[in-house]
């Protein structure tokens, strides 16, 4: 098992982030979904801050706390989506660049190769 971590802190917060196992993942799956049937009962709309708000909730979101083996900080864990999207812009910068570099496959972008998986990894390891 990969026990590889990043910890990122920015004031009265603290996150560990880690390599995903299984149950990070059924975790981030179980997060989406519940996000998904939040969203689809507050209505469909195409204004831009709805279609931001929706992808934050139930992509990225859901990612970032899985990804999250550690926390201090937070009055609530895991913190509540609302107050998540209240936190400073950095720190969730931050945290969110440790869960997608620890975990590639999570990632919201296009697949990346077999080599800029493996790349990816080495940065983070050297990094670390």
């Amino acid at each position: 098992m990969n026990g590889e971590t990043k910890v990122v802190k920015y004031g009265k917060y603290r996150v560990v982030v880690g390599v995903a196992t299984v149950l990070d993942g059924i975790r981030r799956t179980t997060l989406a979904a519940k996000a998904i049937a939040e969203e689809q009962s507050a209505g469909e709309s195409n204004d831009m801050e709805y279609v931001l708000r929706r992808f934050a909730h139930t992509v990225v979101y859901p990612a970032m706390v899985a990804s999250v083996k550690e926390q201090s900080g937070f009055d609530t864990w895991p913190i509540p989506f609302d107050e998540f999207c209240q936190l400073p812009d950095d720190f969730v910068l931050q945290w969110e660049a440790a869960t997608y570099e620890l975990n590639p496959h999570w990632s919201p972008q296009p697949p990346a190769t077999e080599a800029e998986v493996e790349e990816k990894k080495r940065k983070a390891r050297k990094s670390t």
